[in-house]
């Protein structure tokens, strides 16, 4: 009679611990699954990604916030020795957007699936004689984050000074 008992309690508390373990795996991927949610459905968080993985050096993940027209781009992370984003603050006059979605690239696009933002931003490179610019900071590039339709992720497709 103890020994069934003492199953039984044993039994339960498995069943308990089990499904506890189940119910913590569930909600931590929930919320991972709502962090990657989250981030592709904000413009500018991609924006700000891309700046915090660039200065992290980290090519995959700079590249995964592009769309694949951008995937070749050298994106500077041999000689970059630290970036960092200053300000981002959205565009939204018309001239600006009108650039963009004029362009062959931008057209048939709807206006709420892009988002420009400006930029300004701070580099540092190792070997100051190697890149496309110097070290300091830059203000006045234009950063254009696109979906291409309702519902998917965000990207960063242009970017530059205007």
């Amino acid at each position: 009679m103890k020994k069934l008992s003492l199953l039984s309690i044993l039994v339960v508390l498995c069943i308990a611990v089990i499904g506890c373990t189940k119910e913590n795996d569930t909600k931590e991927n929930n919320t991972k699954e709502n962090n990657v949610q989250v981030s592709n459905q904000d413009p500018k968080q991609v924006v700000q990604d891309y700046f915090t993985y660039k200065n992290e050096k980290n090519k995959e993940k700079v590249l995964a916030m592009m769309t694949s027209k951008q995937k070749d781009t050298d994106v500077g992370l041999d000689n970059l020795q630290e970036i960092k984003l200053l300000s981002i603050r959205e565009d939204t006059t018309e001239y600006v957007r009108n650039s963009y979605l004029s362009r062959q690239i931008g057209q048939g696009m709807k206006a709420e699936d892009m988002k420009v933002y400006e930029i300004m931003y701070e580099v540092a490179y190792k070997d100051k004689t190697i890149g496309p610019q110097v070290s300091g900071t830059y203000s006045g590039e234009y950063y254009f984050v696109i979906r291409e339709k309702e519902g998917e992720k965000w990207l960063i497709d242009e970017m530059g000074v205007f």
